[in-house]
């Protein structure tokens, strides 16, 4: 370990306090830090963004959305005015920009800390740390060790380990109240280590492996050497012991105030204990879904540009809510719940919108007391009684036809005879044979009138008892199973 290494720890050992239930650590630096005002610098990187800002109002709001939600959990502040001052070498302001993952998707500020001004950044200043995370070879080797794998991640590690007050100014940066780029900037400042500054990630390390020493009294030594690292990547030998370290874990970081999050594991007796990741978990396949299916839509309302009309889903008034592709304003007044209101896009085709389609079906069962198979039954037994009924009257009026039929056949029979007498007997032949043939002409289409009839019927009867019934189930099941997570649309292109 090197002499800045060495300085590092013994600066984290001396200042280290807890602070609101966080652990509060300074900033590394340098000896005396001497920082020149660079806000000018810091204008013109703003005046930037926000003509970007201008080209991409989507671009924007997920921005505003970041900065806001930041401010709210107290990650950062707005300076006082009778503050704002900003004595000689004892604060910098920091630029800061937006980028986005290409498959995780979301939009997320980073800030800038290598940008220099005169000569000077803030990461020259600072003291990177030592690496306090375990080997990769260690790891996994641990990782082989049992048969239960169980894996999660600290959510927002860095943002956890507070600043000391006389530290925080040298973190500020400037910003428009709610992203409203007509009004003048502000100044705010980070109170939380921040992602961009080369010391973070060693802060961070030191205030989670403060967490498992000072609390490793309370705690099983499981627990107290998985906690060393900020990605728990572990196994067991059973099912128990992975749920008892779940639960460890989960209360032992609660003591520092790090949160676990994006637990998975092979076991589903393990997943059972963990509700609270599932609609993370759905998110991210539904995300993970329309990055595949919708590429070019997504891309195109990220940029603030139109759905193509060549799209599948151009009729559908899409935006994007958090990264997810959301139906528009087709229900936007109706009272119900905004996620039923605007329920996410999947593609037909794709995989995910087949086996969630199967699963839906798999798990939805008939109507306990038996009402769909007797509602079916009284649909049929009216569609039998009304083509009955048919039947009927068409064999009343096939009767009265042959009945005229016979009459009149018999006055040209009685017509021939006397139309032979005459020297007509031929003729009388003819029109008694071309008779004949119109009336079996006749009968045939009768008969296929008859036989088109009861098929449209029994069609009509059958595709609207059908569809309706249909309907009722998949609403059922989809409400059933998604009313309390998401509720989706397959689009049909």
């Amino acid at each position: 370990m090197s002499q800045e290494d060495l300085r590092f720890l013994d600066r984290m050992n001396t200042y280290v306090k807890v602070q609101d239930s966080h652990y509060q650590l300074p900033l590394p630096f340098n000896g005396d830090p001497k920082m020149p005002n660079n806000r000018l610098m810091a204008e013109q990187r703003a005046e930037s963004l926000k003509r970007k800002f201008g080209r991409n109002t989507i671009f924007k709001e997920e921005y505003t959305l970041f900065m806001n939600a930041m401010l709210k959990c107290g990650h950062a502040e707005l300076v006082p005015k009778e503050e704002e001052e900003i004595q000689a070498g004892i604060g910098w302001y920091i630029p800061h920009h937006g980028v986005r993952h290409p498959k995780k998707g979301g939009l997320r500020v980073v800030f800038d800390c290598s940008a220099s001004y005169q000569g000077t950044s803030l990461n020259s200043e600072l003291l990177k740390g030592p690496n306090l995370t375990n080997s990769l070879i260690g790891v996994l080797l641990r990782f082989c060790h049992g048969n239960v794998a169980i894996l999660a991640d600290v959510e927002k590690m860095y943002y956890q380990v507070k600043i000391p007050p006389d530290h925080v100014d040298f973190l500020r940066f400037l910003w428009w109240e709610d992203g409203n780029t007509s009004q003048p900037l502000k100044e705010y400042r980070m109170t939380v280590h921040i992602l961009g500054a080369t010391s973070s990630a060693s802060c961070a390390s030191y205030a989670l492996r403060r967490t498992a020493e000072d609390h490793k009294v309370s705690f099983s030594a499981d627990a107290v050497n998985n906690l060393f690292v900020d990605d728990l990547l572990k196994s067991m030998d059973t099912e128990t012991n992975a749920i008892q370290l779940y639960k460890e874990l989960k209360a032992l970081c609660a003591a520092g105030s790090f949160n676990l999050t994006k637990w998975s594991s092979n076991s589903r007796a393990v997943l059972a204990h963990i509700p609270e990741d599932l609609g993370e978990a759905e998110e991210a396949i539904v995300k993970f879904c329309q990055n595949q299916g919708f590429s070019q839509e997504m891309a195109s309302l990220r940029n603030g540009r139109n759905v193509s009309r060549k799209s599948t889903i151009f009729k559908l008034d899409s935006f994007l809510d958090r990264g997810i592709l959301r139906v528009g304003s087709r229900l936007s007044r109706m009272a119900m719940p905004e996620e039923q209101k605007h329920p996410a896009i999947l593609p037909k085709r794709h995989f995910i919108s087949e086996l969630l389609l199967r699963h839906i079906h798999q798990q939805g069962d008939p109507p306990a007391d038996g009402r769909l198979g007797k509602e079916r039954g009284e649909r049929g037994g009216q569609v039998e009684d009304r083509i009955g009924r048919r039947g009927e009257e068409k064999e009343e009026e096939e009767g009265k036809e042959e009945r005229r039929g016979g009459g009149k056949g018999e006055g040209e029979e009685r017509r021939g005879e006397e139309r032979r007498r005459g020297g007509e007997e031929r003729r009388g032949t003819e029109e008694r044979r071309g008779e004949e043939r119109r009336g079996e002409r006749g009968e045939e289409r009768r008969g296929e009138e008859r036989r088109g009839e009861e098929r449209e019927i029994q069609h009509t009867v059958h595709s609207a008892t059908n569809e309706r019934l249909r309907r009722q189930e998949v609403m059922q099941y989809v409400t059933g199973i998604h009313q309390q997570v998401m509720v989706f649309v397959f689009c049909t292109g």
